[in-house]
């Protein structure tokens, strides 16, 4: 029965990782917005940091384009690490294991293509908190 329908439960499966996704980057624009996070986490930053953060994040539209480059990027990574092949029996480590090498890979080149083009409205936390809330 699963063998018949594997095509459209992947299909469903990216789909829901598609919605995830954009859900998981408006959420930690909304928390890198949010003057809880600011309070919190500037002091800490600006110790470790000369000129902490900015405390408001750059428009929404600006950070679509980076967007544009997430949605395809994961899922072709968890299509590479094997995401969306259908187990009967597989241990919840093994998916874990498979869903941090995707973030870890995912947050390194959305990391080196911010470094590489210079891209000043995507920053760290920024980053951070969208590669923990997906």
């Amino acid at each position: 029965m699963i063998k018949k329908y594997s095509r459209l439960l992947k299909r469903g499966m990216m789909g829901i990782d598609l919605i995830l996704t954009i859900v998981s980057f408006l959420v930690a624009y909304q928390v890198r917005n949010s003057t809880l996070f600011m309070e919190i986490v500037q002091p800490v930053l600006s110790f470790f940091f000369e000129k902490g953060i900015p405390t408001k994040a750059f428009p929404l539209s600006w950070h679509f384009q980076v967007l544009w480059l997430i949605i395809p990027l994961w899922l072709i990574l968890l299509h590479y690490f094997r995401c969306y092949e259908l187990y009967r029996r597989i241990h919840l480590y093994e998916v874990a294991w498979s869903l941090l090498k995707v973030e870890f890979y995912g947050f390194l080149f959305i990391g080196s293509y911010n470094f590489f083009a210079s891209i000043s409205f995507f920053n760290r936390p920024f980053a951070i908190l969208f590669i923990l809330t997906n």
